[in-house]
């Protein structure tokens, strides 16, 4: 927020670019989690309590009495949790890496993340609002 009012205060424009992605907490793969908090420094027993609480997860739906068959959970963080939105975060934490653009700002929290830059070309501006009418 103090990057989008610092431009606007400054008489620049900003554009923003905001993505929720979808199911987000769900499709988080077990495998590919336990080597990004590895390759963050989770080690040893923390390490071994994450893979622990990632295998040999099952799930099934019960309503009105009645049951699906069990299956194997291969992917989640568990939303609702103080835990789950930490875990993303860890996952998604190299989507900076893909930016090359040093003014653009990526803003990570949990599943909403926003990329934004200040827009400096007047000439592209006019063009774009031009374009309009």
């Amino acid at each position: 927020m103090d990057e989008v009012t610092s431009a606007l205060d400054a008489g620049v424009p900003y554009d923003s670019i905001m993505i929720d992605f979808r199911r987000a907490f769900d499709v988080v793969p077990f495998r590919l989690l336990l080597s990004k908090l590895e390759a963050h420094g989770i080690l040893d027993d923390l390490l071994k309590w994450f893979g622990d609480w990632t295998s040999g997860r099952q799930q099934r739906v019960v309503i009105n009495g009645r049951s699906s068959s069990w299956i194997d959970v291969v992917s989640s963080v568990v939303q609702g949790s103080v835990i789950g939105p930490v875990l993303f975060l860890i996952f998604i934490i190299d989507i900076d890496d893909v930016i090359d653009e040093k003014e653009t700002h990526v803003f990570k929290y949990a599943d909403d993340s926003k990329f934004g830059r200040r827009i400096r070309s007047t000439k592209l501006m006019t063009h774009q609002f031009s374009s309009l009418t």
